[in-house]
């Protein structure tokens, strides 16, 4: 791990669709920036030498037990998420819960699931993402807003909720 500077993180599988080499380009363009990548995949020996090159002893690929996670996250000081297409992942909830600004995709999935505690880009440009990436750096998060963002809609006693309400809707219905 970095023993200085910034460490930006990104937690995925090591897949095309994640969009994790664009991401690393995108890291690579922040002076003194780290990346941290935690995940495997098809794709791990490519991403590994892709970040070497790019990024040097800047670039490290991780592959961690869930019980670690947590630590890792706390490490970190921003999340970069790249993919274009995830329905939602469950990585956005993680580092919301830590505390982190995230970088993401400007998109209606990722704007209904992070609110307005996101920075959002067009991923597919790699100069905004790393704008992105300095814009998060310096702003921080707000953890008040991203803790109660997830108590109010990703907490289990939400969910059982909404699954309650959904159940009754049903059971009126017949």
């Amino acid at each position: 791990m970095p023993e200085e500077g910034k460490i930006a993180l990104m937690v995925s599988a090591l897949i095309e669709s994640k969009r994790v080499k664009e991401g690393i380009e995108a890291a690579a363009k922040v002076e003194g920036l780290n990346l941290v990548v935690a995940g495997d995949g098809e794709l791990r020996k490519e991403i590994e030498v892709f970040g070497k090159k790019m990024m040097g002893a800047r670039f490290f690929l991780v592959s961690l037990p869930r019980e670690k996670m947590p630590a890792l996250y706390r490490s970190a000081d921003v999340f970069l998420h790249m993919s274009t297409t995830e329905a939602s992942a469950n990585a956005y909830i993680e580092a919301l819960a830590s505390g982190l600004p995230i970088v993401t995709h400007d998109w209606e999935v990722t704007r209904w699931t992070l609110e307005d505690v996101g920075v959002f880009v067009d991923s597919l440009d790699l100069t905004a993402v790393a704008d992105g990436l300095r814009q998060a750096m310096g702003s921080g998060a707000d953890v008040g807003r991203q803790r109660e963002l997830v108590e109010r809609r990703y907490s289990w006693a939400s969910i059982g909720r909404q699954y309650a309400e959904f159940f009754d809707e049903v059971l009126a219905a017949v």
